[in-house]
């Protein structure tokens, strides 16, 4: 049995976006509503991490060992890295309700602590030639930093985020779409 070179890509160009959870999922490649934010720039090297993972246990009898095991728990996380320092990128890291000013990219305030826990939807999209893919939480996200921010003269500032996305009720993750870009 031989591939499809179809279904394959390199992709030139991608975004993350996050909104309030109540946001609309836009269908097949609709756009995005105004509720949709970007975090801007990502670092393309770095890409989008994806991780799965679920706990597992054994359940042994006498004499006969492990003979059965259970699943659940299933935890699904994706990483990115940004390399902006806008609004967006700062109401991941820190608490900016009425605390901090926003004129076009400048900005002044106080910057609270964060509460990770807070519930977003979040969405991947990447893009090839007339080809784009997304990747939208179905349910709900949290994202946290999850590395050390990182400034220096000779390379851009970056900001590595987690987002954990958990299932909705029928088990669904993700919405998802590979087709024609709009």
């Amino acid at each position: 049995m031989s591939g499809d070179p179809a279904n394959t890509a390199v992709w030139g160009d991608a975004d993350v976006l996050v909104a309030p959870i109540s946001a609309t999922i836009p269908v097949g490649n609709a756009a995005f509503s105004v509720d949709w934010e970007f975090i801007g720039l990502l670092d393309g090297s770095s890409g989008f991490t994806e991780s799965v993972e679920t706990s597992a246990t054994d359940h042994s009898a006498w004499g006969a060992g492990v003979v059965a095991t259970t699943y659940g728990d299933q935890k699904t996380t994706k990483t990115f890295t940004s390399l902006e320092d806008n609004e967006t990128v700062l109401s991941l890291l820190y608490d900016t309700s009425g605390t901090i000013a926003f004129t076009g990219g400048d900005y002044v305030g106080d910057l609270g602590v964060k509460d990770f826990t807070s519930k977003v939807r979040i969405a991947f999209v990447t893009r090839s030639g007339t080809n784009e893919k997304r990747m939208i939480s179905k349910n709900y996200a949290t994202v946290a930093a999850s590395g050390a921010a990182a400034e220096s003269e000779d390379s851009l500032q970056s900001k590595e985020f987690t987002a954990t996305i958990y299932p909705s009720v029928g088990s669904v993750l993700w919405y998802s779409y590979k087709g024609v870009s709009a």
